[in-house]
């Protein structure tokens, strides 16, 4: 093995290291979300009994309530392991025009739910895979060094991540001769411009995650004072 492979190798595992260390931070937020829900609002983590779901997805809890003299059935659901693989991703990537980021990537391959939009986080189930990124995809912003992953509650706004323009060199310099693409220096530009007017909503995604799911805990605790 040559000195170059050896180096590829090194920074091949290395990377793999750094994407487990996010993907177990992220499994530890969406766990203690998912205990939170429990106490607060079931009704996040359940379906109706007649939605067909993968069986994989299923606690076997059945619960009942009764709205209205009507008896509303529920099965709750729970997490799965993400089997999205490396060629899944490339195939996103290959799409979108840049590389997934790391948090990204790990939060992917981290669990399967049934969490829709509303939910502020980005759609992940088996029939729909990494669908956050799909159904929020908008090649402006990426074009501006913006990758959006998901729409907020109100399904108005895109929530981004904004990534080094360094990150996006190689595919820059592959447009730059085509007809109509802007040159480096102008998505560096344009790109400050548009962060001055977009808000900061989290630090990195790790933080968005922890922060997203305090507000709508939070929103929850609200509701019930109001309730009482």
């Amino acid at each position: 093995m040559t000195c170059k492979e050896n180096k590829s190798e090194f920074r091949g595992k290395h990377m793999n290291d750094i994407i487990t260390e996010h993907r177990n931070k992220i499994m530890d937020i969406l766990d203690k979300f998912y205990e939170m829900l429990k106490v607060y609002n079931k009704r996040w983590i359940q379906v109706f009994v007649e939605e067909e779901i993968p069986n994989k997805f299923l606690t076997g809890e059945i619960e009942e309530e009764n709205w209205k003299g009507t008896i509303l059935k529920f099965k709750t659901w729970k997490y799965i392991p993400s089997d999205i693989t490396e060629n899944e991703i490339l195939e996103l990537e290959n799409t979108i025009g840049m590389k997934l980021p790391i948090p990204l990537k790990a939060y992917y391959t981290s669990y399967f739910h049934l969490f829709d939009w509303q939910r502020n986080f980005s759609q992940n189930s088996p029939e729909h895979r990494m669908e956050g990124i799909w159904t929020a995809y908008n090649k402006y912003m990426i074009s501006f060094c913006y990758l959006p992953f998901s729409w907020d509650t109100e399904n108005g706004c895109l929530f981004c991540i904004k990534f080094d323009a360094d990150e996006y060199i190689d595919i820059l310099a592959k447009q730059r001769n085509s007809s109509g693409s802007p040159s480096v220096r102008t998505i560096v530009n344009n790109a400050d411009i548009i962060y001055s007017k977009m808000q900061q909503f989290a630090m990195d995604l790790l933080y968005y995650g922890r922060l997203a799911a305090q507000n709508l805990i939070e929103k929850e605790q609200e509701d019930i004072e109001i309730e009482r």
